[in-house]
């Protein structure tokens, strides 16, 4: 159950850019990525923001962001344990993203795939995905730190790989 209004909005926000990275594929007909700031960012961003980007017609060039930065409400970050869509490993290649404020350096960042037919395509292990919000912090190293018990600073995300349909699990 959620527990405060930050951790709801930031489970409404990450519902929202999860809808519209998939909707972007399915207009576009291309694979669409929801990016997400790792502990290279600012410190208002680490692990707190996220943005959609589209592939564009010549892959030898980074993928640029079609949407600025859209940062969680204070103290929720993502987390990036091995269970979350956010501990996958890349694609091999990894694509590289030039993202909003970055001054153009393209760079490899976590990542959610969209496929043109709206499904899961990045991670692509298993049937659903689990993407994991938490009331805490990023440091500098990457290091997450929970804001208070494991067991009630977590909220789920899940989506189906065959669908890229996202359901929140209270």
């Amino acid at each position: 159950m959620i527990r405060n209004a930050n951790r709801r909005a930031a489970v409404d926000e990450t519902l929202s850019l999860l809808e519209r990275a998939r909707a972007e594929a399915l207009a576009s007909g291309r694979a669409a990525y929801l990016i997400f700031a790792d502990e290279t960012a600012p410190p208002e961003r680490r692990f707190r923001a996220a943005c959609i980007a589209v592939e564009g017609e010549d892959l030898s060039i980074p993928i640029r962001a079609t949407t600025p930065w859209q940062v969680l409400p204070a103290g929720v970050s993502f987390r990036t344990e091995a269970a979350s869509a956010l501990g996958a490993a890349a694609e091999d290649p990894a694509p590289l993203f030039a993202t909003p404020g970055d001054g153009g350096t393209a760079r490899a960042l976590p990542y959610l795939k969209f496929h043109p037919t709206g499904a899961l395509a990045h991670p692509a292990s298993a049937a659903e995905a689990r993407l994991v919000l938490f009331r805490g912090m990023t440091e500098a190293d990457g290091t997450q730190i929970l804001a208070q018990r494991a067991e009630e600073a977590v909220e789920v995300i899940t989506l189906s790989r065959f669908t890229g349909c996202a359901r929140y699990q209270p």
